[in-house]
């Protein structure tokens, strides 16, 4: 499947764009020094990745992710599209709400279910919050306890070390990739292993992108030229239910690496066609301002 991008209703036509793309030399960004979540993961750190996820489908039917922001919004996204294809199930704690949390952890069978806690830092306060409410649980309900659990994180943070100190495994995400940007390290590609997803076709498809940038770059141009025109609200409509976690996504992204310094759109996302019945009318007859 591919995307195509049409700008004909735009204020910017395409030929205009990439007439801008070469001015601005914007492609000269794309660097790995510039954007380091450009960088797909090592061989050897994807292989290790993929049998320590073997071992644990091996062992468990379910796999329950517990972290904020960019250690989950990612990896729901792509689960959220792939679903159809999972053998094992992925769960997510990414909200610190008691009657949420409490009923995820009665429902699930402890025997077979794993858990990945995920921060870079390995100090994010809900996920180590999460973290000691589901270890407490767990010595209380499972023998050995240890084996179900992954610890995700930035090999100079806390986690690696309190993987070291419980003799739990640990993946690392790389020290220069932010994590709202992880989705395609240990973040997401050990869950997606688990599910039963073919990571090398994850990676393949990134890879194609990363090879021909001129429609990502158009399209953050365009945003940006809309913006100085007045656009402030950037909207997403999706027209496929499984790609509601994909606007969330969206959100994040364009929100916290936008908002700085008095700039930045804000970012909405919809799922079609039930939101055209809701909110359609404003963006026809309304402010012109999206």
């Amino acid at each position: 499947m591919s995307v195509t991008l049409s700008f004909e209703r735009s204020l910017y036509p395409e030929d205009v764009l990439a007439e801008e793309l070469e001015k601005r030399r914007l492609t000269d960004i794309v660097t790995l020094e510039l954007m380091p979540f450009l960088r797909l993961p090592e061989t050897e750190l994807l292989e290790g990745l993929k049998e320590l996820a073997d071992a644990f489908r091996g062992n468990f039917t379910t796999l329950v992710v517990v972290g904020m922001g960019g250690s989950s919004l990612g990896t729901k996204t792509l689960n959220s599209a792939l679903r159809h294809r999972a053998d094992r199930k992925l769960l997510f704690l990414d909200n610190i709400d008691p009657p949420f949390v409490a009923k995820l952890l009665k429902e699930i069978q402890w025997s077979e279910t794993a858990f990945a806690f995920i921060s870079k830092s390995g100090r994010t306060l809900e996920t180590v919050t999460l973290l000691n409410l589901i270890v407490e649980q767990a010595k209380k309900t499972l023998p050995r306890w240890r084996e179900h659990a992954v610890l995700i994180g930035s090999p100079g943070g806390a986690f690696r070390k309190l993987a070291q100190e419980l003799e739990i495994p640990f993946l690392s995400i790389p020290e220069d990739v932010e994590g709202r940007f992880s989705a395609f390290t240990s973040v997401g590609l050990f869950p997606c292993a688990f599910a039963g997803y073919s990571v090398d076709g994850i990676l393949e498809g990134v890879e194609s992108v990363l090879k021909a940038p001129a429609d990502a770059l158009k399209l953050g141009l365009w945003k940006h030229l809309e913006q100085l025109k007045g656009k402030r609200v950037s909207v997403l409509m999706v027209y496929s239910s499984l790609l509601k976690d994909f606007t969330d996504w969206y959100i994040q992204l364009w929100a916290e690496s936008l908002g700085k310094r008095g700039y930045g759109q804000t970012p909405v996302g919809f799922v079609g066609t039930p939101l055209q019945h809701s909110v359609f009318q404003l963006f026809m007859e309304g402010p012109e301002d999206k």
